[in-house]
C-alpha cells in the first residue's frame, strides 16, 4: 500500500471543526511535538495533515477498500468489511461527544469504527489494553504535553506507540 491507513484515517478527521465545537479554539492540530510557542524550536514548515475526506477516499480506493455492497462501508478484496475497534478514554463532558466525531467522520469515507468492548474505557482499563497490545484496539486516543520545557527526558515511551495515535496496520492489511 502507498500511504498508510493512519494518514488516510486522519485526512477524515477536521481537526479545526473539533477545536470550535469541543475546545471552544482553544486548542490547534499538532505538527510536532514541540509547541508553536517556542518560537525558536518550532518546526514553522511541517503543515500536517489537512481536512481532505475526498483524497481519504481516493487512497482507499487505490488500496482496494470499495464499498462492493451498498451498505456504505468498504470491504477488502474478500469481502470483509472495513472495522477500526477503537479505543477512547472516558472522562470530562467531551470525551463521548468528540469519539461519535470521529466515528461518524471516518463512516462519511467507508469506515466503520466501533468503540472497543462497546463503550469509552475507564483510565486504567484503557492504560492496560493500551499497555498490553490488545487485540480489542486497532487505533487509540490519548494526549500529553510538553510543559514548559523541551527536554524529551521522560516524554518518550519505551515503546513509542504508546506516545502517537497508532493504527496496527498489519491487522488490518493482514
Amino acid at each position: 500500500m502507498k500511504h498508510p491507513l493512519s494518514t488516510i484515517g486522519v485526512l477524515a478527521i477536521n481537526v479545526e471543526e473539533i477545536a470550535q465545537a469541543f475546545y471552544f479554539g482553544l486548542r490547534q492540530q499538532a505538527t510536532s511535538s514541540i509547541p508553536p510557542v517556542f518560537k525558536k524550536y518550532f518546526p514553522k514548515d511541517l503543515q500536517g495533515y489537512p481536512y481532505n475526506p475526498e483524497k481519504a477516499k481516493q487512497l482507499l480506493d487505490e488500496a482496494g477498500y470499495k464499498d462492493v455492497n451498498g451498505d456504505g462501508i468498504r470491504e477488502d478484496k474478500n469481502g470483509k468489511p472495513f472495522e477500526i475497534k477503537m479505543a477512547f478514554m472516558a472522562g470530562g463532558d467531551v470525551a463521548e461527544p468528540l469519539a461519535q466525531n470521529y466515528i461518524q467522520s471516518w463512516k462519511k469515507i467507508g469506515i466503520k469504527a466501533v468503540l472497543t468492548s462497546g463503550r469509552l474505557l475507564a483510565f486504567q482499563n484503557f492504560y492496560e489494553k493500551v499497555q498490553g497490545d490488545s487485540k480489542d484496539i486497532d487505533v487509540f486516543f490519548g494526549a500529553w504535553g510538553v510543559g514548559t520545557s523541551l527536554d524529551p527526558t521522560g516524554q518518550q515511551e519505551e515503546n513509542p506507540s504508546l506516545t502517537f495515535l497508532v493504527l496496527h496496520q498489519k491487522k488490518m492489511t493482514g
